[in-house]
């Protein structure tokens, strides 16, 4: 007689993805993280622990492993715009940059309300020497987040996007 039915390891999988989400939920990074490797473990094509690490990796600064994380993802799920954003974001850290644009654009084309992602490939064309494309993607992040109400003060812009976001009104 099998020492786990299949029933048991289903319920515990689902416990342990709720609790590695209900940790990410509250902040508590650390836990959240583990809890994350565990059901990544567990289910080595679960989408939401794949982009989840990925994204911490990407703030964290480890950009090799969020891009191998989220392209490990993006293979599961071609059409996510929130891991096609993560990836094309973590491609530009990268210096990856015809990778970063085509990941951004597809993001785009996706979702076109992906403000991160028309923020992120402004910042390229404008690198590029493509200065009209830079301010229509500027133009566009900056209008659809102030719309929403975002982006209008420092106490409206995420911290990690104060200085692009700044940049690209004054552009």
């Amino acid at each position: 007689k099998p020492r786990h039915s299949p029933l048991r390891v289903f319920v515990e999988a689902a416990e342990l993805a709720r609790t590695a989400r209900a940790h990410a939920e509250r902040g508590e990074t650390a836990l959240a993280k583990l809890l994350h490797r565990q059901w990544l473990e567990r289910e080595p094509d679960a989408i939401e622990p794949l982009g989840y690490l990925g994204r911490l990796a990407l703030m964290a600064n480890e950009i090799g492993q969020s891009i191998e994380l989220l392209e490990r993802a993006t293979v599961l799920r071609p059409d996510e715009p929130n891991i096609l954003q993560d990836l094309g974001i973590a491609y530009r850290r990268a210096q990856k940059l015809d990778q970063a644009t085509t990941t951004l654009c597809r993001a785009i084309k996706i979702d076109p309300t992906q403000r991160r992602s028309r923020l992120h490939l402004g910042a390229i064309q404008e690198s590029q020497g493509k200065v009209h494309d830079a301010l229509v993607n500027y133009f566009s992040a900056v209008s659809s987040a102030q719309g929403k109400g975002l982006w209008r003060s420092r106490g409206t812009t995420p911290p990690a996007l104060l200085a692009m976001v700044e940049h690209a009104i004054t552009f």
